[in-house]
């Protein structure tokens, strides 16, 4: 939900150009009552149809709980709000669609370089170590009996360094590690990235 929710903020500043602190709490709401479940969370594709049928309102106006309530809803006047950032145009475009049992392949790990060089950040699902481990803020690489599925990360740029493995790290914004910051080596984004999506918004 972050990570999409970061995505709606930064396509909807550029094509605004003025930034808005989007809420989770509605964007979690709007995607379980496409699905038809009650649940904290969800998948990339229920996330984004969800904001694809009722918009999202501002943080303030919904803003985020420590615990998951089912049954918080939006005030109708949160709900006509919410509806008027369809407006704004904004659309998706799918790297890699969600697979649990593959990651990236080099096209897609290309792909994601691409649109991080055109100023947009990609939405990346992972399988997530069970007992994350650091090195100067790089996530280490870990066997495939250490992670779960899954935890999601908002990437935002990537450094080319020879000495990372696969040849470099991708930047990203992360509400894990206590809400710090990391990089991840290309290696980890091709074994454990499920899936990867970018939100579009250009500016006028």
């Amino acid at each position: 939900m972050f990570a999409i929710t970061g995505a709606l903020e930064f396509a909807a500043a550029r094509r605004q150009r003025c930034g808005e602190r989007f809420s989770v709490e509605f964007l979690n709401w709007a995607a379980n009552r496409i699905v038809g479940e009650d649940r904290d969370g969800g998948f990339f594709s229920d996330l984004w149809r969800g904001f694809a049928a009722y918009g999202i309102c501002l943080e303030k106006d919904l803003p985020y709980r420590a615990h998951f309530d089912p049954a918080l809803a939006p005030a109708p006047a949160v709900l006509a709000d919410a509806k008027t950032r369809l407006a704004l145009g904004l659309r998706h475009h799918w790297i890699k669609e969600w697979d649990v049992k593959t990651g990236l392949t080099g096209e897609q790990l290309l792909a994601i370089k691409c649109v991080l060089n055109q100023g947009w950040p990609v939405c990346a699902g992972l399988r997530w170590p069970r007992q994350p481990k650091w090195s100067a803020g790089v996530l280490r690489m870990c066997p495939a009996d250490s992670v779960y599925d899954g935890h999601s990360v908002l990437l935002v740029g990537y450094r080319d360094d020879p000495n990372q493995a696969g040849g470099g790290v991708f930047s990203f914004r992360n509400t894990g590690n206590g809400g710090r910051d990391g990089s991840m080596p290309y290696t980890y984004a091709r074994t454990y990235i499920n899936d990867a999506m970018w939100i579009e918004g250009e500016h006028e």
